[in-house]
């Protein structure tokens, strides 16, 4: 379970599960109207599923992972939320975002310097809330593979939430046709087909924090031909074997 608690009067919340030095969540409010008051903000304790929908008049709500020492985000509270506004603003980012940091050290970073980063080592999904749903405007790709080989690919025509079964510990990207959120792409992409399940999971707790995770199905030949994988496992299926 995720839960993000304020630091101390500032519009920072770290995630209760944060260690000093390790990776981890920070929900943080930033300014979008001249009326924006720090005496509007939640007192909190706020649970994953009330920080991803939480609004307020002239204020933005964003969840930030930092890979690295994400504790010391707190710090100097007012230049980070500073330094985030400054993302956001340049990636329509005014309905807040997803924010991916390798580390809580871009307050020192100039303007230029932040918005040169973005899509380097900074990653963004700026959202768009209406009508009670919560969607990306835009999303990423990630390379896996070091080099442009393989990357994972996400399909922004998704709603965000976090279903009740979730314990307030991911958020779910639900695909509003019939294409998976999650792909593999880049010219070494194998082949695949839609599988079972076409969501992804951006976690907050538990191993695969910070992590998306989502189900690929693909061409068996592929991971040779394609993926050059260099290797192929097969494991009988005991319910096929057994048809018949």
């Amino acid at each position: 379970m995720a839960e993000f608690t304020r630091y101390k009067s500032t519009s920072l919340y770290p995630a209760s599960n944060l260690s000093p030095d390790m990776p981890g969540w920070i929900f943080a409010a930033t300014e979008t109207g001249g009326d924006a008051d720090l005496g509007n903000l939640p007192a909190g304790p706020l649970l994953l599923s009330q920080a991803l929908t939480w609004t307020a008049p002239d204020w933005a709500g964003s969840l930030i992972y930092i890979a690295r020492n994400a504790s010391q985000a707190t710090g100097d509270a007012d230049s980070f939320a500073a330094a985030i506004s400054t993302i956001l603003s340049s990636s329509f980012g005014d309905q807040g975002a997803l924010i991916f940091l390798p580390s809580p050290a871009i307050e020192s970073l100039s303007q230029a310097q932040l918005v040169a980063e973005i899509g380097k080592s900074i990653w963004i999904v700026p959202l768009r809330r209406h009508a009670g749903q919560i969607n990306p405007k835009s999303f990423f790709d990630t390379t896996l593979t070091g080099v442009q080989g393989v990357s994972a690919r996400f399909n922004p025509n998704a709603t965000l939430s976090v279903p009740e079964t979730a314990d307030d510990g991911y958020i779910l990207f639900t695909p509003t046709g019939n294409a998976p959120v999650g792909t593999l792409a880049g010219p070494s992409r194998p082949s695949q087909g839609n599988p079972d399940d076409l969501t992804v999971l951006l976690h907050f707790d538990g191993p695969t924090l910070g992590a998306f995770t989502f189900e690929v199905e693909i061409a068996r030949p592929s991971l040779k031909n394609d993926l050059n994988m260099g290797f192929q496992v097969v494991i009988p299926n005991p319910i096929a074997d057994n048809r018949p």
